[in-house]
């Protein structure tokens, strides 16, 4: 069952007309077999420049069956199953079209449960996946393109795949034969992948230091302390250089969850799990049992800042980022005390609520705080937990889940996850969008017959379609979509929802030229425009007729004359808009 709450979007002086056909989810796709070693899950979802849609994750032993669902013996392996995949648990990508149409799937791993870290694609549909692959007897460690892989081959990866779904290279990690009798894999846990402008590829990686009391050289070239760094590849695999940041002391090493280098910096999200955490010169201090922790660098690992919270427990989970703002989802405990602070602001709430989640936004260049997108719940002991976010020029989203009842909206309009078992709590998967002003857009329930294991850990945006990815459990029913029958306790899902219904612009007739003390002039125009008088905001957002979104301008709230050019558009009419927080100007724009 899919439940949707659709705000009515009044724009300024324009209105959404929204179509009933299109709303809510688009498509839906599961992914998993019966055996549940693991939980199987989508972990990261990214899409390329023709909307192609790729999700890594890991899943468990893949049976090939008959038409009747039982599992075919293997010719291969005598005594054993056939698999679509290598056992265990493998490291997992596939690619869909934007409309859900599968274009390929790929595994790499053994028979022994390996590991999926990250995945990075380009606009032109290269993929770059990272993970860990161990050795194994019983089914040989094979790569993505189903490759054997000696001993000396495995361990941490990462592989480029073209936008087809072939292996272009496969790079481990290296290591050390140890007392010539075993092999010993390069200590190393991939964070996140980064594609830079220069064509090189950044793996941010925690590893390095002693093993067996003795320091393994990365690619047989450089020791690195135990730490977080950044090791560069070129285009085709091969290792350039590495980074280390300033985390002097191991013991003291925060634990990070999510990485982006974006804007000539570096954040790292997380929490302090230890007493203290050592960064650069600074000694942060833990609070509570954990506390968040937010932490910038520059391009040359020089620290800049850090963010950590003061709160019993609460941790900074994923992150993104969008021009001079950084967005991360999270989660903080409200047993202890039903108050939390983040610097300047507050979150009181409601009776006997355990946890709740947010989207917090942060200034990149001071890392102050500068608001957040917190869930409110009914019904006692209700725990909320984040996962993804996502970020666009229109939208930003958070999902997670939940029990009891939820809403991000702020008002007695709660979502409802539905219990279906008894003496014991069911939790469902939600997602809740707001507009880039921070005004409550939507949000949604998936419900699904499982107790527990569920969640959205990806979200991604791409102008009006908001793809979501996570873990699943049992049966899920979409009305008009699909009915999805997961075989384990948890299964990896992915689906694609429509955000924005719209169909035409509807012009409100009172609309003057001038716009809460601002004018567009020459209007109409054949080129540029100026803006004459005070601006708002900061960002000028301009608009099609019929919606869609065309660009963004940096304005400034100190100048009383500034150019807009509209030099390179086509004849028409446009909306530009300004939101501040003292309110929105908006004006029409005929080009002429």
């Amino acid at each position: 069952m899919m439940v949707m709450r659709q705000l009515l979007i009044i724009l300024l002086s324009f209105q959404f007309v929204s179509s009933s056909a299109q709303q809510g989810v688009l498509w839906a796709k599961i992914h998993g077999d019966d055996i549940s070693s693991f939980p199987e899950r989508v972990i990261d979802l990214e899409t390329d420049g023709k909307g192609n849609v790729y999700v890594g994750g890991h899943l468990n032993t893949q049976f090939v069956r008959d038409s009747n669902g039982n599992v075919i013996p293997s010719i291969k392996y005598p005594g054993q199953d056939s698999l679509y995949n290598n056992g265990g648990k493998d490291a997992w990508v596939t690619s869909y079209t934007k409309e859900g149409d599968h274009r390929w799937t790929k595994y790499a791993g053994s028979g022994t449960d390996d590991e999926y870290y990250a995945i990075e694609v380009s606009q032109n549909g290269d993929v770059f996946v990272s993970g860990f692959i161990w050795d194994s007897q019983i089914r040989p460690p094979r790569n993505f393109d189903g490759q054997l892989l000696g001993s000396d081959g495995v361990g941490a990866f990462i592989s480029k795949l073209d936008s087809d779904g072939n292996l272009i290279w496969h790079q481990n990690f290296g290591g050390d034969t140890v007392f010539n009798s075993f092999y010993l894999m390069y200590n190393a846990y991939v964070i996140d992948i980064k594609l830079n402008s220069n064509n090189t590829i950044s793996c941010f990686i925690e590893g390095g230091g002693p093993v067996l009391n003795f320091y393994q050289k990365l690619f047989d070239r450089d020791s690195l302390e135990l730490g977080i760094h950044e090791v560069i590849f070129d285009d085709r695999g091969n290792y350039l250089k590495s980074n280390s940041y300033p985390f002097p002391v191991y013991d003291k090493l925060p634990r990070i969850f999510d990485i982006r280098k974006e804007s000539g910096k570096v954040i790292m999200s997380g929490v302090i799990e230890r007493d203290t955490a050592i960064v650069g010169n600074d000694t942060l201090l833990r609070n509570g049992f954990d506390d968040a922790l937010l932490i910038c660098f520059d391009t040359n690992t020089n620290y800049q800042w850090s963010f950590n919270s003061s709160n019993y427990f609460d941790q900074f989970l994923d992150l993104d980022i969008s021009g001079d703002s950084i967005l991360v989802s999270g989660h903080f405990d409200l047993f202890a005390s039903d108050t939390v602070n983040y610097d300047t602001i507050s979150y009181i709430s409601s009776p006997n609520n355990n946890q709740a989640a947010s989207i917090f936004i942060f200034d990149i260049n001071t890392g102050g705080i500068l608001g957040m997108q917190p869930s409110r719940s009914r019904g006692f002991g209700t725990s909320v937990n984040a996962g993804g976010i996502a970020v666009s020029n229109q939208f930003m989203a958070i999902g997670g889940l939940f029990p009891g009842e939820l809403t991000f909206s702020g008002t007695s309009n709660y979502i409802t996850a539905i219990d279906n078992c008894t003496n014991c709590t069911n939790f469902d998967v939600f997602f809740a969008v707001f507009q880039r002003n921070g005004s409550f857009f939507l949000e949604d329930v998936i419900y699904s017959s499982g107790n527990s294991g569920e969640g959205i850990n990806a979200l991604h945006i791409v102008d009006s379609t908001l793809y979501i990815a996570g873990l699943i459990g049992d049966s899920v029913l979409i009305p008009n979509v699909d009915t999805l029958y997961a075989r384990g306790d948890n299964d990896a899902f992915v689906a694609s929802y429509r955000l924005s219904f719209t169909t035409s612009i509807q012009e409100n007739p009172k609309i003057i030229k001038a716009s809460n003390g601002i004018l567009a002039y020459p209007n109409p125009t054949e080129g540029n425009i100026r803006l004459l008088g005070e601006s708002l905001g900061e960002i000028a957002y301009l608009y099609s007729i019929s919606g869609q979104l065309i660009r963004e301008y940096r304005v400034s709230t100190k100048l009383t004359n500034q150019a807009v050019n509209l030099n390179d558009l086509n004849t028409g009419i446009y909306m530009l808009i300004i939101p501040g927080s003292s309110g929105t100007q908006q004006l029409k724009i005929i080009k002429q």
